[in-house]
């Protein structure tokens, strides 16, 4: 198995796939089982609908399934969750036993796309509906995007905008990076650079590491900060490296909310928002609302499977939260309570 396999975010790689603008639509469109009665809406009944989020050993796993859980209830369906383990193989078999079963309607983070597409259009020559969670494939009914290239951009601009008022458009500046979860990864990380040059072009990347969870992002921004403590700015593939990083910053004798050194994330985890509220050196998260995410990802394989839907792709909104962004983050985090 490649490091590809391994992890997201979002995850979710949170594609989580191919993201920024919605990519043109490249697939073919699946419908419900025939057996499915009408719903009083006219659509086709649909009482069954999974969640496959392969990276649940992730801290905002629980958090999403949570809202998709109330979303498939208030539905009136029940959801199935799939326990991968970021693993492959676990996997292809829990999605091969959903079309077995003839599960109408399933959103689905795909780990490796190619090693997928054949399990897909299984589910499609089933008739069952198969939505593309973080982005898209070959061979699905829809797909969720979640517009990850904004997402790195809007951090990257954020963190250039900071550093031009802070540093006079100068700093020193460590990429956490996680290509390893595919097109997400490139997605954001791309986005990262491309933002920060586009508003502090003098800003140097110093370092670039391997990060994606609290643990990682400790250990590797301790030994960066070991060598040197000229660090002003670390930009994150997502939030859970980026409060490994913080943490890193605190034991390294930083101050919380050190005025030279900005640290940025991406997802909306609870964690980061709450450091961000208290105008702590992590300043930014691009985030998006979980609890609208996992509606997203209940409903729309529903509405394709019923027929209802009113197009094929749902585009996620992006935003970067700041301590500026009082009310925003309140409720960000309502969600997270």
């Amino acid at each position: 198995m490649t490091a590809q396999t391994r992890r997201s975010f979002l995850r979710y790689a949170t594609t989580v796939a191919a993201l920024g603008a919605a990519a043109p639509l490249l697939s073919a469109c699946g419908s419900a089982p025939e057996s499915a009665p009408p719903s009083a809406s006219g659509g086709k009944k649909v009482d069954k609908v999974g969640f496959d989020h392969p990276f649940n050993t992730v801290p905002l796993w629980s958090t999403i399934m949570k809202f998709a859980e109330q979303s498939a209830k208030a539905a009136g369906a029940e959801l199935l969750t799939a326990v991968d383990d970021a693993q492959l193989d676990k996997q292809l078999a829990n999605l091969q036993g959903w079309i077995a079963q003839k599960v109408p309607a399933f959103t689905v983070l795909p780990m490796e796309v190619t090693s997928l597409e054949p399990v897909a259009k299984s589910a499609l020559d089933a008739g069952l509906a198969w939505v593309t969670y973080a982005g898209e494939m070959e061979n699905q009914s829809g797909s969720v995007l979640l517009n990850n290239k904004e997402s790195g951009l809007q951090l990257g601009r954020q963190a250039g905008r900071w550093v031009t008022e802070n540093h006079g458009g100068r700093a020193n500046v460590v990429l956490l990076e996680y290509r390893e979860s595919g097109t997400i990864g490139i997605e954001r990380c791309d986005g990262m650079i491309e933002g920060l040059k586009q508003s502090a072009p003098d800003a140097e990347i110093v370092a670039t590491q391997a990060a994606s969870d609290p643990a990682t992002g400790l250990q590797v921004m301790q030994s960066i900060l070991s060598n040197r403590k000229d660090i002003n700015v670390v930009l994150c593939y997502n939030d859970d490296g980026a409060t490994g990083a913080y943490r890193a910053f605190v034991n390294a004798g930083f101050d919380k909310n050190d005025p030279s050194v900005f640290i940025g994330g991406q997802d909306g985890a609870k964690e980061a928002l709450e450091l961000i509220q208290q105008g702590s050196m992590l300043r930014c998260s691009s985030a998006l609302r979980i609890s609208e995410l996992a509606k997203v990802c209940v409903e729309h394989p529903i509405a394709l499977a019923a027929g209802t839907a009113g197009s094929p792709i749902v585009q996620m909104e992006i935003e970067a939260l700041t301590a500026a962004d009082t009310d925003k983050l309140a409720a960000y985090l309502s969600d997270l309570a």
